[in-house]
């Protein structure tokens, strides 16, 4: 079987790497060094097929949404980088928006440190699994579904994140929702971005090209933090 998009790596039958990587066939460990890539839990085989949602055709070789309705949590806990930053530099009660949120990797942790989140995912089981955990809890976070590509805020954020969400999208799109989510950060606010390295650059250029001034509060390989001056 070839895979024609770098994913990452999936466990299979929970012991098993194996390597979705440009044409990597099922099984190839050649590629098995995928920096920061999502690493999901799939049990039993590899969920490829396709939803009727207009953007998995365009955007999605990786059905996430059959993934999320056969496998609760399963993008796993939030990365340590991103829990410090918003740890150490976030005030409490921060408004939120978590861009690919999923099934609320991101959106569910920062609800529980008492920030008020707004997830927005293409993925309809993602958004149901997100409001569930968050109406148990009694948590301020709310779930939409929509497509990154045309969605358009509502008022202005605290903070905005893109955790492993942009390298889905064509260079032409991920400049485009950049340009609309910067409009939409708060003075001294945050755009968080976590995604493939060599995307990096051309967040940069995107970020630079904006209206309002920003400076790097953070960078590692795969990381991108910035300040709205």
């Amino acid at each position: 079987m070839v895979i024609g998009w770098r994913l990452g790596r999936v466990l299979i039958n929970g012991w098993k790497w194996i390597t979705v990587f440009g044409n990597s066939a099922a099984g190839d460990q050649s590629n098995a060094n995928i920096g920061n890539a999502d690493e999901a839990v799939v049990h039993g085989k590899l969920h490829l097929g396709i939803t009727n949602l207009p953007w998995y055709h365009s955007h999605m070789p990786f059905d996430y949404d059959k993934l999320y309705s056969e496998t609760p949590n399963a993008l796993g806990k939030p990365t340590k980088i991103i829990v410090n930053f918003f740890d150490e530099h976030v005030p409490q009660n921060a408004r939120i928006l978590d861009v690919g949120c999923g099934q609320g990797r991101d959106a569910l942790f920062l609800g529980r440190r008492g920030h008020h989140v707004i997830g927005v995912d293409q993925s309809p089981n993602g958004i149901r699994d997100l409001q569930a955990v968050a109406k148990k809890e009694n948590l301020t976070v709310e779930g939409v579904v929509a497509d990154v590509t045309s969605f358009t805020p509502t008022g202005s954020f605290d903070v905005v994140l893109i955790d492993r969400t942009l390298h889905m999208l064509t260079p032409d799109e991920r400049r485009t929702v950049l340009s609309t989510l910067l409009d939409h950060v708060i003075e001294g606010g945050f755009l968080i971005i976590a995604d493939e390295t060599s995307n990096i650059p051309g967040f940069q250029a995107a970020i630079s090209a904006h209206r309002q001034g920003w400076v790097i509060e953070f960078q590692k390989r795969g990381y991108l933090f910035v300040r709205r001056t």
